[in-house]
């Protein structure tokens, strides 16, 4: 399994930039997970085709989405 740890500071537009990059050009195998730290305060960006959100944990301030990676 791979997995892919993205903690980028928050409110900067990281998050949606590197998602969308993940609908562009892959940077997972199928199977993957993109796993997304993120500000509580904002929303997780609507995922390409071939993602799914199979995860999402908040602890206080803080959401942890696991985000899979399906196309084939």
């Amino acid at each position: 399994m791979i997995l892919l740890f993205c903690d980028p500071p928050y409110n900067k537009g990281w998050i949606e930039q590197i998602i969308a990059l993940l609908g562009r050009k892959s940077f997972l195998r199928p199977g993957g997970y993109l796993v997304v730290e993120r500000s509580a305060h904002n929303e997780l960006p609507e995922l390409p085709a071939g993602c799914e959100l199979v995860r999402s944990s908040r602890y206080g301030e803080t959401i942890v989405d696991f985000i899979c990676y399906n196309m084939l």
